[in-house]
């Protein structure tokens, strides 16, 4: 992602945010966990179009472009920009969205999904859990190509490649799985 498109998602975020932005923002965020409206289908068709194609910035700028109109995060299109993330190599970014995703879902629903609730929306917890455990193979191994699999089945296109390097992909999993660890130990600690 171009750090233009980052600021474009940042400042989409904070100015949804009431207050001023923490270290927490990603679950201060303002998440809709209703269906989102059809109207909004040709864009994420569009959207997903662009990430098979490789093209993320433009697909995270029709997603923005959704939170902007709606002033508020849809956690099921959270859902499909972070799997454009997710192929971008924005592993963190996805990992921190998906986290507030599930929160928000979890505050309106509980915690556990409800059976006769559709599973759909708890997909984020399950995404989640998926590149979590993605970016801990990769950080413990280094094989980017395993970790490349993973995400060609995110992306949609057999044919995937990732378009950052090695070292990136590898820093960003083990930030992920650096993150996960600090939050283990404070839930352990409290």
């Amino acid at each position: 992602m171009t750090e233009k498109v980052k600021k474009e998602l940042f400042d989409c975020m904070g100015n949804l945010i009431a207050g001023s932005m923490t270290d927490n923002m990603f679950f201060e965020v303002p998440y809709d966990v209703d269906p989102y409206s059809p109207y909004y289908e040709p864009m994420i068709k569009q959207a997903v179009q662009y990430k098979r194609e490789g093209n993320y910035d433009d697909a995270i700028k029709c997603y923005i472009d959704i939170f902007k109109r709606e002033k508020r995060f849809n956690t099921e299109i959270v859902r499909y920009l972070c799997k454009v993330l997710i192929c971008d190599g924005e592993l963190v970014l996805a990992y921190q969205l998906l986290a507030g995703a599930y929160y928000a879902l979890s505050i309106k629903c509980g915690p556990h999904p409800n059976p006769f609730v559709p599973s759909i929306p708890w997909a984020q917890a399950e995404d989640g859990a998926k590149l979590l455990n993605a970016c801990s193979v990769l950080a413990n191994s280094w094989d980017v190509g395993t970790f490349s699999n993973y995400v060609a089945s995110v992306a949609g296109n057999p044919t995937y490649l990732p378009k950052c390097s090695h070292f990136q992909l590898i820093s960003q999993a083990e930030e992920v799985v650096l993150i996960t660890n600090k939050n283990i130990d404070k839930i352990q600690k409290s």
